[in-house]
């Protein structure tokens, strides 16, 4: 990563940006950040960042789109790969993830 933008991103890794996508956006993402995690070389800070960030995005789909949660192999693949709980009640702060 560039010096400049890295320094940046560390002097301010706390500020955030509101982000509008579409389900259909938010399940691409997630599938991309969930095969970048099947690289062998991708471990460390930036791949548990982008797990955290994965983590976040299914908590809103989950939100959003309550329906999804009917499919229980794609959730379970989720939990797999993301190193989460999704819980079977109705938990509107977090989507019923637990970490």
């Amino acid at each position: 990563m560039d010096g400049v933008l890295y320094n940046a991103i560390i002097k301010s890794p706390e500020n955030k940006m509101v982000v509008n996508l579409t389900l259909l956006q938010t399940i691409a993402i997630i599938g991309n950040i969930e095969l970048s995690l099947r690289h062998p070389k991708n471990k460390g800070h930036s791949a548990n960042i982008a797990r955290g960030a994965a983590e976040y995005l299914i908590k809103e789909l989950l939100f959003s789109w309550p329906e999804i949660k009917e499919e229980k192999d794609l959730l379970k693949a989720w939990e797999k790969v993301f190193l989460f709980k999704i819980e079977e009640k109705e938990d509107i702060k977090n989507g019923g993830i637990t970490s």
